[in-house]
């Protein structure tokens, strides 16, 4: 990130919140990547699917594209995409910027979610782990 600002010449240096988004995008990784982990160790055609979801939702979430490049009503939708959330708490810091309220709150409610989802899960399957992978 660093490399490609100083060849382009505009050095930006991050927003201190970049400190409270990490912890929340490792806690989102491992909590959602164990659960799919779980579920592709147990049902062995979902790691054949995860790349295809993978690259939709990329395409769902403001990465190719930005938010005020689409209408109003799509914005709304996009902007209650999980993965959306996770996204800008990373992204705008690194620009200099402070992200939006309701970015945080997405987010730490889908960082939240995954460790419920997580507790839900693994403790009644983890002895049946070693039998599927």
């Amino acid at each position: 990130f660093y490399i490609v600002c100083a060849c382009v010449q505009a050095v930006v240096f991050p927003h201190w919140s970049i400190l409270l988004g990490m912890p929340i995008v490792i806690v989102c990784m491992c909590s959602w990547g164990s659960v799919v982990a779980i579920a592709s160790a147990r049902f062995r055609d979902l790691g054949i699917l995860l790349p295809y979801i993978g690259q939709l939702l990329m395409y769902l979430t403001p990465v190719m594209w930005r938010m005020g490049d689409i209408s109003s009503e799509r914005a709304k939708v996009a902007q209650y995409n999980p993965f959306y959330g996770v996204l800008e708490i990373i992204r705008s810091p690194l620009l200099g910027q402070m992200a939006p309220p309701h970015a945080w709150v997405l987010a730490i409610g889908t960082a939240l979610l995954g460790v419920i989802v997580w507790l839900c899960v693994y403790p009644p399957l983890r002895r049946r782990i070693p039998f599927w992978v």
